[in-house]
């Protein structure tokens, strides 16, 4: 008996999709279309493109650092928060029937009945003092006779720090 001799060669064309194999061809949507490899020029092309970018980056960190690193250092040793002392209003003045005699305005104000001004005394500018530890603001007034000096410390009220960086 003569033995068959079963052929498992595959020709090309009926592993690969054509036009000559495949009625039906949309080139619309890349049917049938060859894919290239990315030629040696764009990968070229696109090292340069990325090499620069590393130089001009790595040129920048060397001026930030180098050229003017000192500088830098120098402002960021000086950068500090920055306090500012902000002045209570002055306290209200009133008798024992709660009647204002002296009250917060732009302008300091007095009850204008007379007698009142040599009991509530007045208020000026802190004389300066170097035995002192008290610091005070160029618009802080303090009082200089009667009521408004006695109870200064109570008409004053508490400074407060208004911190900024």
């Amino acid at each position: 008996m003569a033995r068959k001799i079963i052929d498992y060669d595959i020709a090309p064309d009926e592993i690969f999709l054509d036009n000559s194999n495949l009625p039906d061809l949309d080139t619309n949507q890349f049917e049938g279309r060859i894919e290239r490899p990315i030629s040696k020029s764009a990968l070229w092309l696109s090292g340069i493109v990325l090499a620069a970018l590393l130089v001009l980056f790595l040129g920048r960190v060397a001026y930030l650092q180098i050229w003017r690193g000192t500088g830098y250092a120098e402002r960021s040793r000086n950068n500090s928060l920055r306090h500012t002392v902000i002045l209570p209003p002055r306290g209200i003045i009133y008798d024992r029937g709660e009647v204002e005699l002296a009250w917060n305005k732009p302008d300091r104000h007095y009850i204008e009945k007379p007698g009142f001004s040599i009991l509530l005394g007045y208020l000026g500018f802190p004389e300066e003092d170097n035995r002192s530890s008290v610091v005070y603001s160029e618009d802080e007034l303090v009082g200089r006779a009667g009521i408004e000096n006695q109870f200064n410390d109570l008409l004053t009220g508490e400074k407060g720090v208004k911190v900024e960086e």
